[in-house]
């Protein structure tokens, strides 16, 4: 199964395609209109966490929507994960750690 984590408003056009073409597992955090989004595009989706609004509260909301996410994950057989950053730091984390314990 591929697992595809939404975070931001573009990310539900850039990946509307590739989930529907595959088995996907989709997250999202409750952030602006997101969930309605893709709901419109008919996607299927498991929210979990939501966006700080300031420095200390994003950086809360965010290590307790890691936490969340490893329960949701954890219960499927996640072989390929497909997310959109922007962040080198944040990719170079992700590959090191969540693909070396989840696949």
């Amino acid at each position: 199964m591929i697992w595809v984590d939404i975070t931001n408003l573009p990310h539900v056009l850039f990946f509307k395609d590739f989930i529907r073409k595959h088995n996907a597992l989709v997250t999202a955090r409750e952030l602006s209109n997101l969930p309605e989004l893709l709901e419109m595009h008919s996607i299927d989706y498991i929210l979990v966490g939501k966006h700080g609004k300031d420095k200390k509260s994003k950086l809360l909301e965010s290590s307790k929507r890691i936490k969340k996410l490893a329960k949701v994950i954890s219960k499927h057989k996640i072989k390929v994960v497909a997310f959109k950053a922007d962040d080198k730091d944040t990719i170079k984390k992700i590959k090191n750690n969540i693909l070396k314990t989840y696949i």
